[in-house]
Protein backbone atom coordinates (compact mmCIF):
# COMPACT_ATOMS: atom_id res chain seq x y z
CA UNK A 1 0.00 0.00 0.00
CA UNK A 2 1.32 3.45 -0.87
CA UNK A 3 2.24 5.90 1.83
CA UNK A 4 -0.58 8.31 2.69
CA UNK A 5 0.08 11.90 3.67
CA UNK A 6 -1.94 13.15 6.60
CA UNK A 7 -1.57 16.92 6.66
CA UNK A 8 -1.30 18.84 9.90
CA UNK A 9 -1.89 15.87 12.16
CA UNK A 10 -1.90 16.89 15.82
CA UNK A 11 0.46 14.91 18.02
CA UNK A 12 0.06 16.84 21.25
CA UNK A 13 3.52 18.31 20.57
CA UNK A 14 5.08 21.16 22.47
CA UNK A 15 5.32 23.24 19.28
CA UNK A 16 3.86 26.43 17.92
CA UNK A 17 0.30 26.39 16.61
CA UNK A 18 1.55 27.72 13.27
CA UNK A 19 1.39 25.08 10.51
CA UNK A 20 2.54 24.88 6.90
CA UNK A 21 1.17 22.82 4.04
CA UNK A 22 3.13 19.92 2.55
CA UNK A 23 2.15 18.63 -0.88
CA UNK A 24 3.02 15.52 -2.84
CA UNK A 25 5.29 16.49 -5.73
CA UNK A 26 5.59 13.12 -7.42
CA UNK A 27 5.52 9.39 -6.85
CA UNK A 28 6.86 6.37 -8.74
CA UNK A 29 6.99 2.59 -8.53
CA UNK A 30 10.62 1.47 -8.56
CA UNK A 31 10.01 -2.09 -9.69
CA UNK A 32 8.05 -1.11 -12.82
CA UNK A 33 10.43 1.25 -14.53
CA UNK A 34 13.64 0.94 -12.56
CA UNK A 35 14.27 -2.79 -12.12
CA UNK A 36 14.69 -2.75 -8.35
CA UNK A 37 13.20 -5.17 -5.83
CA UNK A 38 10.83 -4.13 -3.08
CA UNK A 39 12.62 -2.36 -0.24
CA UNK A 40 10.46 -4.17 2.32
CA UNK A 41 12.64 -7.28 2.07
CA UNK A 42 13.11 -9.78 4.92
CA UNK A 43 16.05 -8.93 7.17
CA UNK A 44 17.50 -12.41 7.71
CA UNK A 45 20.32 -11.76 5.26
CA UNK A 46 22.64 -8.80 5.89
CA UNK A 47 22.70 -7.78 2.22
CA UNK A 48 18.91 -7.35 2.18
CA UNK A 49 19.36 -4.32 4.45
CA UNK A 50 21.97 -2.60 2.29
CA UNK A 51 19.62 -0.13 0.62
CA UNK A 52 18.12 3.29 1.12
CA UNK A 53 17.40 6.79 -0.17
CA UNK A 54 19.41 9.96 0.45
CA UNK A 55 19.51 13.55 -0.78
CA UNK A 56 22.88 14.12 -2.52
CA UNK A 57 21.88 17.78 -2.87
CA UNK A 58 18.46 19.46 -2.52
CA UNK A 59 18.11 18.88 -6.28
CA UNK A 60 19.44 15.31 -6.54
CA UNK A 61 18.28 12.11 -4.91
CA UNK A 62 20.14 8.79 -4.65
CA UNK A 63 18.24 5.49 -4.43
CA UNK A 64 20.42 2.42 -3.90
CA UNK A 65 19.96 -1.30 -3.32
CA UNK A 66 22.23 -4.34 -3.13
CA UNK A 67 21.03 -7.31 -5.18
CA UNK A 68 22.28 -10.81 -5.86
CA UNK A 69 22.94 -12.38 -9.23
CA UNK A 70 20.24 -14.81 -10.34
CA UNK A 71 22.89 -17.48 -10.89
CA UNK A 72 26.07 -17.85 -8.82
CA UNK A 73 29.12 -16.27 -10.42
CA UNK A 74 31.97 -18.60 -11.45
CA UNK A 75 34.53 -19.19 -8.74
CA UNK A 76 37.06 -16.36 -8.73
CA UNK A 77 39.35 -14.42 -6.45
CA UNK A 78 37.59 -11.72 -4.44
CA UNK A 79 37.83 -8.30 -6.04
CA UNK A 80 38.91 -5.07 -4.31
CA UNK A 81 35.42 -4.60 -2.82
CA UNK A 82 35.66 -7.90 -0.98
CA UNK A 83 33.05 -9.48 -3.23
CA UNK A 84 33.36 -12.41 -5.61
CA UNK A 85 30.87 -11.34 -8.30
CA UNK A 86 27.66 -12.54 -6.65
CA UNK A 87 26.46 -9.14 -5.43
CA UNK A 88 26.10 -5.73 -7.01
CA UNK A 89 25.00 -2.29 -5.83
CA UNK A 90 22.44 -0.56 -8.06
CA UNK A 91 22.55 3.23 -7.69
CA UNK A 92 20.05 5.57 -9.34
CA UNK A 93 20.43 9.34 -9.23
CA UNK A 94 17.07 11.08 -9.69
CA UNK A 95 15.99 14.67 -10.17
CA UNK A 96 14.47 15.60 -6.81
CA UNK A 97 11.95 18.04 -8.35
CA UNK A 98 10.42 15.79 -10.99
CA UNK A 99 11.70 12.26 -10.34
CA UNK A 100 13.28 11.56 -13.71
CA UNK A 101 16.48 9.51 -13.83
CA UNK A 102 19.77 11.39 -14.24
CA UNK A 103 22.23 8.52 -13.92
CA UNK A 104 22.35 4.78 -13.27
CA UNK A 105 25.53 3.15 -11.95
CA UNK A 106 26.17 -0.48 -10.98
CA UNK A 107 29.04 -1.37 -8.66
CA UNK A 108 30.35 -4.84 -7.74
CA UNK A 109 30.11 -5.30 -4.00
CA UNK A 110 30.06 -7.92 -1.27
CA UNK A 111 27.21 -9.34 0.79
CA UNK A 112 28.25 -7.25 3.79
CA UNK A 113 28.07 -3.47 3.98
CA UNK A 114 27.17 -1.05 1.17
CA UNK A 115 26.15 2.58 1.57
CA UNK A 116 25.68 5.94 -0.18
CA UNK A 117 26.40 9.16 1.75
CA UNK A 118 26.25 12.80 0.65
CA UNK A 119 29.37 14.95 1.06
CA UNK A 120 29.67 18.62 0.08
CA UNK A 121 29.36 20.40 -3.24
CA UNK A 122 27.30 17.62 -4.82
CA UNK A 123 29.97 14.96 -4.33
CA UNK A 124 29.02 11.73 -2.58
CA UNK A 125 30.47 8.56 -1.10
CA UNK A 126 29.74 5.05 -2.30
CA UNK A 127 30.79 2.21 -0.05
CA UNK A 128 30.98 -1.24 -1.62
CA UNK A 129 32.07 -3.79 0.97
CA UNK A 130 35.67 -3.03 1.88
CA UNK A 131 36.14 0.03 -0.37
CA UNK A 132 35.02 3.65 -0.07
CA UNK A 133 34.74 5.72 -3.27
CA UNK A 134 34.39 9.50 -3.57
CA UNK A 135 32.39 10.48 -6.66
CA UNK A 136 32.09 13.95 -8.18
CA UNK A 137 28.78 15.60 -9.21
CA UNK A 138 29.69 14.42 -12.74
CA UNK A 139 29.98 10.82 -11.40
CA UNK A 140 33.72 10.43 -11.89
CA UNK A 141 35.74 8.71 -9.17
CA UNK A 142 37.85 11.33 -7.40
CA UNK A 143 39.43 9.08 -4.78
CA UNK A 144 39.10 5.71 -3.06
CA UNK A 145 40.05 4.22 0.27
CA UNK A 146 40.20 0.61 1.40
CA UNK A 147 38.53 -0.39 4.66
CA UNK A 148 40.63 -3.42 5.61
CA UNK A 149 39.40 -5.98 8.13
CA UNK A 150 41.90 -7.56 10.50
CA UNK A 151 39.64 -10.63 10.93
CA UNK A 152 40.81 -11.37 14.47
CA UNK A 153 37.63 -10.30 16.31
CA UNK A 154 34.29 -12.18 16.10
CA UNK A 155 32.51 -8.85 15.50
CA UNK A 156 34.25 -6.32 13.26
CA UNK A 157 33.08 -3.55 10.96
CA UNK A 158 33.79 -0.10 9.57
CA UNK A 159 31.14 2.58 10.14
CA UNK A 160 30.82 5.88 8.25
CA UNK A 161 29.14 9.17 9.18
CA UNK A 162 29.31 12.62 7.57
CA UNK A 163 27.88 15.88 8.96
CA UNK A 164 25.68 17.70 6.44
CA UNK A 165 28.31 20.39 5.90
CA UNK A 166 30.53 17.63 4.51
CA UNK A 167 33.56 19.37 5.99
CA UNK A 168 35.00 16.05 7.08
CA UNK A 169 34.26 12.34 6.89
CA UNK A 170 34.42 10.16 9.99
CA UNK A 171 35.12 6.44 9.72
CA UNK A 172 35.32 4.16 12.76
CA UNK A 173 36.86 0.69 12.73
CA UNK A 174 35.13 -1.25 15.51
CA UNK A 175 36.29 -4.60 16.89
CA UNK A 176 34.43 -6.49 19.60
CA UNK A 177 36.32 -9.48 20.99
CA UNK A 178 34.28 -10.35 24.10
CA UNK A 179 30.92 -8.88 25.07
CA UNK A 180 30.65 -7.18 28.47
CA UNK A 181 28.54 -9.02 31.07
CA UNK A 182 26.19 -6.95 33.25
CA UNK A 183 23.53 -8.19 35.68
CA UNK A 184 20.00 -6.77 35.70
CA UNK A 185 20.83 -4.66 38.75
CA UNK A 186 23.76 -3.05 36.95
CA UNK A 187 26.50 -5.12 38.55
CA UNK A 188 29.42 -5.51 36.15
CA UNK A 189 30.65 -9.09 35.89
CA UNK A 190 33.08 -8.50 33.03
CA UNK A 191 33.96 -5.34 31.05
CA UNK A 192 34.52 -7.40 27.93
CA UNK A 193 37.19 -6.64 25.37
CA UNK A 194 36.80 -4.29 22.40
CA UNK A 195 38.35 -1.27 20.72
CA UNK A 196 37.60 1.42 18.16
CA UNK A 197 39.97 3.23 15.81
CA UNK A 198 38.66 6.60 14.56
CA UNK A 199 39.87 8.27 11.35
CA UNK A 200 38.96 11.77 10.17
CA UNK A 201 39.17 12.04 6.38
CA UNK A 202 39.49 15.04 4.09
CA UNK A 203 36.21 15.22 2.18
CA UNK A 204 37.94 16.20 -1.08
CA UNK A 205 40.62 13.49 -1.16
CA UNK A 206 39.73 10.80 1.43
CA UNK A 207 43.19 11.31 2.92
CA UNK A 208 43.47 10.74 6.67
CA UNK A 209 43.95 14.06 8.48
CA UNK A 210 43.57 12.86 12.08
CA UNK A 211 43.28 9.62 14.04
CA UNK A 212 42.62 8.57 17.62
CA UNK A 213 41.93 5.30 19.38
CA UNK A 214 39.37 4.27 21.99
CA UNK A 215 39.80 1.50 24.53
CA UNK A 216 36.25 0.23 23.92
CA UNK A 217 33.83 0.20 21.00
CA UNK A 218 31.12 2.81 20.52
CA UNK A 219 27.73 1.13 20.83
CA UNK A 220 26.10 4.09 19.03
CA UNK A 221 27.57 7.25 17.49
CA UNK A 222 27.03 9.95 14.86
CA UNK A 223 29.16 12.75 13.43
CA UNK A 224 28.56 16.43 14.17
CA UNK A 225 30.64 19.46 13.26
CA UNK A 226 34.11 18.75 14.70
CA UNK A 227 32.79 16.24 17.24
CA UNK A 228 31.00 12.93 17.63
CA UNK A 229 27.94 12.24 19.71
CA UNK A 230 28.25 8.74 21.11
CA UNK A 231 27.96 6.31 23.96
CA UNK A 232 30.56 6.10 26.68
CA UNK A 233 33.91 5.46 25.06
CA UNK A 234 35.72 4.08 28.11
CA UNK A 235 33.01 2.28 30.10
CA UNK A 236 31.01 -0.06 27.87
CA UNK A 237 28.74 -1.11 30.72
CA UNK A 238 27.49 2.49 30.82
CA UNK A 239 26.36 2.41 27.21
CA UNK A 240 23.25 4.42 28.08
CA UNK A 241 25.47 7.42 28.89
CA UNK A 242 25.87 9.63 25.82
CA UNK A 243 28.44 12.34 25.44
CA UNK A 244 30.48 14.51 23.11
CA UNK A 245 33.71 13.05 21.78
CA UNK A 246 36.06 15.61 20.25
CA UNK A 247 38.60 14.84 17.55
CA UNK A 248 41.30 14.36 20.18
CA UNK A 249 39.35 11.51 21.74
CA UNK A 250 38.17 13.47 24.81
CA UNK A 251 34.70 12.45 26.00
CA UNK A 252 32.27 14.73 27.91
CA UNK A 253 28.89 13.59 29.20
CA UNK A 254 25.81 15.23 27.72
CA UNK A 255 23.08 16.27 30.13
CA UNK A 256 20.20 17.96 28.31
CA UNK A 257 17.94 20.05 30.52
CA UNK A 258 14.66 18.21 30.08
CA UNK A 259 12.57 16.11 32.39
CA UNK A 260 11.56 12.51 31.70
CA UNK A 261 8.28 10.86 32.53
CA UNK A 262 9.65 7.32 32.38
CA UNK A 263 12.98 5.90 33.57
CA UNK A 264 14.48 5.11 30.20
CA UNK A 265 17.71 6.39 28.67
CA UNK A 266 17.30 8.20 25.33
CA UNK A 267 19.34 7.76 22.17
CA UNK A 268 21.29 10.89 21.23
CA UNK A 269 22.32 11.95 17.76
CA UNK A 270 24.23 14.86 16.22
CA UNK A 271 22.20 17.30 14.11
CA UNK A 272 23.04 20.31 11.97
CA UNK A 273 23.80 23.73 13.48
CA UNK A 274 25.68 22.23 16.45
CA UNK A 275 22.42 20.76 17.78
CA UNK A 276 21.81 17.37 19.35
CA UNK A 277 18.62 15.26 19.44
CA UNK A 278 17.69 13.02 22.35
CA UNK A 279 14.78 10.67 21.71
CA UNK A 280 13.15 7.63 23.29
CA UNK A 281 10.13 6.67 25.37
CA UNK A 282 9.74 10.27 26.59
CA UNK A 283 9.47 11.80 23.14
CA UNK A 284 12.14 13.90 21.47
CA UNK A 285 14.06 17.01 22.48
CA UNK A 286 16.62 19.08 20.53
CA UNK A 287 19.21 20.92 22.58
CA UNK A 288 22.51 22.74 22.26
CA UNK A 289 25.92 21.47 23.35
CA UNK A 290 25.50 23.39 26.61
CA UNK A 291 22.20 21.60 27.31
CA UNK A 292 19.78 24.43 26.50
CA UNK A 293 16.51 23.12 25.08
CA UNK A 294 15.60 24.34 21.58
CA UNK A 295 12.65 22.14 20.61
CA UNK A 296 10.62 19.26 22.04
CA UNK A 297 7.73 16.97 21.16
CA UNK A 298 5.98 14.47 23.39
CA UNK A 299 4.48 12.30 20.66
CA UNK A 300 1.41 10.10 20.96
CA UNK A 301 0.58 7.60 23.66
CA UNK A 302 1.87 4.05 23.03
CA UNK A 303 4.37 5.28 20.44
CA UNK A 304 8.07 6.03 20.60
CA UNK A 305 10.47 7.82 18.22
CA UNK A 306 13.22 5.45 17.14
CA UNK A 307 14.88 7.02 14.08
CA UNK A 308 15.50 10.55 12.81
CA UNK A 309 16.78 12.32 9.69
CA UNK A 310 17.93 15.93 9.72
CA UNK A 311 19.14 18.64 7.37
CA UNK A 312 19.39 22.32 8.23
CA UNK A 313 16.41 23.33 10.36
CA UNK A 314 14.31 20.32 9.36
CA UNK A 315 13.92 17.12 11.37
CA UNK A 316 12.02 14.01 10.24
CA UNK A 317 11.13 11.60 13.06
CA UNK A 318 9.93 8.01 12.61
CA UNK A 319 7.57 6.83 15.34
CA UNK A 320 7.04 3.16 16.19
CA UNK A 321 4.05 1.59 17.93
CA UNK A 322 4.89 -0.13 21.20
CA UNK A 323 4.28 -3.91 21.55
CA UNK A 324 0.75 -4.87 22.56
CA UNK A 325 -1.36 -7.95 23.15
CA UNK A 326 -2.14 -7.97 19.42
CA UNK A 327 1.46 -7.64 18.26
CA UNK A 328 4.69 -8.36 20.12
CA UNK A 329 6.78 -6.53 17.53
CA UNK A 330 7.39 -2.82 17.19
CA UNK A 331 6.27 -1.49 13.80
CA UNK A 332 6.65 1.98 12.28
CA UNK A 333 3.40 3.94 12.37
CA UNK A 334 4.15 7.38 10.94
CA UNK A 335 6.84 9.92 10.06
CA UNK A 336 6.55 13.50 11.29
CA UNK A 337 8.41 16.47 9.78
CA UNK A 338 9.30 19.37 12.08
CA UNK A 339 10.78 22.80 11.53
CA UNK A 340 13.12 23.03 14.53
CA UNK A 341 13.86 26.73 14.20
CA UNK A 342 10.23 27.74 13.77
CA UNK A 343 8.96 25.25 16.33
CA UNK A 344 6.34 23.94 13.93
CA UNK A 345 5.07 20.56 12.83
CA UNK A 346 4.87 20.58 9.04
CA UNK A 347 3.25 17.23 8.29
CA UNK A 348 2.75 13.63 9.38
CA UNK A 349 2.89 10.65 7.07
CA UNK A 350 1.13 7.38 7.83
CA UNK A 351 3.14 4.29 6.80
CA UNK A 352 2.13 0.67 6.36
CA UNK A 353 5.28 -1.38 5.74
CA UNK A 354 7.59 -2.88 8.34
CA UNK A 355 10.62 -1.13 6.84
CA UNK A 356 10.57 2.47 5.62
CA UNK A 357 13.43 4.62 4.28
CA UNK A 358 13.30 8.41 4.19
CA UNK A 359 15.39 11.57 4.12
CA UNK A 360 14.88 15.34 4.37
CA UNK A 361 16.59 18.13 2.44
CA UNK A 362 17.89 21.48 3.70
CA UNK A 363 14.88 23.09 1.96
CA UNK A 364 12.40 20.91 3.84
CA UNK A 365 11.54 18.37 1.14
CA UNK A 366 10.72 14.92 2.49
CA UNK A 367 11.25 11.73 0.47
CA UNK A 368 9.77 8.43 1.62
CA UNK A 369 10.52 4.96 0.23
CA UNK A 370 7.98 2.36 1.33
CA UNK A 371 7.94 -1.07 -0.31
CA UNK A 372 8.54 -0.29 -4.00
CA UNK A 373 6.93 3.17 -3.91
CA UNK A 374 9.06 6.32 -3.82
CA UNK A 375 7.22 9.57 -2.99
CA UNK A 376 8.48 13.15 -2.74
CA UNK A 377 6.75 15.78 -0.60
CA UNK A 378 7.54 19.49 -0.51
CA UNK A 379 6.27 22.77 0.82
CA UNK A 380 4.28 25.18 -1.34
CA UNK A 381 3.22 24.61 -4.95
CA UNK A 382 6.59 23.55 -6.49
Amino acid sequence: MKARLILLLALGCQVSSQMHEMRQRWTMTLREGHGLQTFDRPSQQLWYRQQGVVFITPDRLAVYQVNQRLAPAPLARRDVSGGSGNFFLDLKILDAHHGHEIKFIRFPTSGSFSQVVAVRGGSFLVRTGDVLYLLSPAFSVLASKTLPLERVAPFEEWQISVPHSGAEIVVVHQQLFIHEAVLADGTLLSPGTSKADVEILDSDTLKVVKTFNLSHHLAYWSAGERFLVGTHASQPHHAEEFGLLDFDGRWKELKPTFTTKQPCAPIMEALDNQHIAAYGCNGIVVFSESGDQIFSSGGRANEVPLRVANSGNYLAVEFFGLPSSLSLKMKPSHIVLFDIKGGTQLAALSVQKNVVYYDVSAQGSLVVLEGDTLTMFGQGTE
